[in-house]
């Protein structure tokens, strides 16, 4: 396999977008892991009997949401999105930070690899911030954000 530099240029020579190219593949080799946390976001959501203004009425619940397995099947989501840029993790990642972190908008995966940072985020919820009031969380669309630092 080329080393790191040669496998990130080939990956972004194909002339298409790498972050379309993550999440397409992301959505093609793990639909049972992201059914399974846009599951446990609607459960989270569903708990609620308003919109919480604190980011660890999101966190925490989804957290204890999350199974051994849910995070296991993340970390393979990160090894995926590290795959589709022509990269691999530079060490066996763990379901805990730097790799794994579960935010108020979703989980976030992060790898740095040889060229770049890769972020993944499954945005599940959404903040709304008014400008007299405290911001508020609510369920949103399933997203799947890629970006490339």
């Amino acid at each position: 396999m080329p080393d790191g530099d040669d496998a990130l240029d080939d990956a972004l020579s194909d002339g298409d977008d790498p972050t379309a190219r993550v999440r397409r593949r992301v959505r093609e080799q793990h639909p049972e892991t992201l059914d399974r946390v846009w599951r446990a976001a609607d459960a989270v959501a569903d708990e609620w009997t308003a919109p919480p203004s604190d980011r660890t009425g999101v966190t925490e619940p989804f957290e204890r949401r999350l199974t051994s397995d849910d995070r296991a099947g993340l970390l393979a989501v990160l090894e995926t999105a590290a795959e589709a840029l022509g990269a691999s993790l530079p060490a066996d990642p763990v379901p805990a930070p730097p790799y794994l972190v579960v935010t108020a908008t979703g989980p976030i995966l992060r790898a740095t690899l040889p060229d770049c940072r890769l972020v993944v985020e499954l945005r599940a919820f959404t903040v709304s911030r008014a400008s007299d009031g405290p911001a508020t969380y609510r369920r949103d669309d399933d997203r799947i954000r890629v970006r490339l630092r």
